[in-house]
């Protein structure tokens, strides 16, 4: 049977799918008349997606093992259409993904769930409460990466997120390096403000954990700690005809 999906706004879709493919490769799309849902998990990060860039009028669901042959389909149809989708058909017929208009055509297969079973979640069922809340850009993020040349491992490369009393109250500072070899040199720079509260002990990340906080490049990056000691970012998109996208990104710590 053949389902068609809606498309309210193809230029959202596409940026909101590439950000989410940098944070999962696999996934369980559940679209309806609401908009598409994914919810997804992959090691020490799990995900909360949903956008009204697309629906269907019944409810359907398949699922990908490879978002980022996705983004490039996807990116493909928009750079041959110039974001012009009207007489672009986009439709669900089990098991392919259909794409076709006068200028394109493409069938997507998808596969069985229990292939990616590891990559799929339910939505969050557990209350999560912030403590501390801290607000950074996509600026800082990639200046404190790019410092992290002075450290030659980057498997053991930790940074290290901690107010310093000694410095600017109110700010939470990076310190790159690993603070388990003496031997290391350590670089400490300005990381985020605190808009509240206050964080009891340092928050390790590595490459892979910070780089998710920059998955969208944003002049305001608002990211929570709680008190299950997880970090959660907000990110929210808006395109054309009120269409938005929303994604709550939750990120486990690394140990001392």
């Amino acid at each position: 049977m053949k389902e068609q999906i809606e498309i309210v706004d193809f230029d959202l879709f596409i940026t909101s799918l590439q950000a989410l493919g940098k944070v999962i490769n696999s996934a369980k799309f559940i679209i309806n008349s609401t908009g598409l849902t994914i919810y997804s998990q992959a090691g020490y990060a799990r995900s909360e997606f949903f956008t009204t860039a697309i629906k269907t009028k019944n409810e359907i669901d398949f699922c990908f093992d490879d978002i980022s042959m996705l983004n490039k389909i996807f990116t493909t149809v928009k750079n041959i259409h110039n974001s012009d989708y009207s007489e672009l058909e986009f439709f669900y017929e089990k098991p392919v993904i259909k794409i076709e208009s006068t200028k394109f055509k493409t069938k997507l297969q998808t596969i069985i769930e229990k292939d990616i079973a590891n990559s799929i979640s339910e939505k969050l069922k557990t209350t999560l409460t912030p403590v501390c809340e801290f607000t950074t850009n996509s600026q800082i993020i990639k200046s404190v990466n790019n410092h992290s040349f002075i450290y030659h491992d980057i498997q053991s490369l930790r940074f290290y997120l901690n107010t310093d009393a000694s410095m600017q109250n109110n700010v939470l500072y990076a310190t790159i390096g690993n603070k388990t070899n003496n031997m290391n040199n350590l670089l400490t720079l300005k990381f985020a403000d605190v808009n509240f509260g206050s964080i009891s002990r340092e928050l390790i990340l590595d490459s892979n954990r910070l780089n998710l906080f920059n998955i969208i490049q944003s002049d305001n990056i608002k990211i929570e700690l709680t008190d299950k000691n997880v970090l959660r970012y907000k990110i929210r998109l808006d395109g054309k005809d009120d269409a938005y996208t929303t994604c709550n990104i939750y990120v486990s710590l690394l140990a001392a």
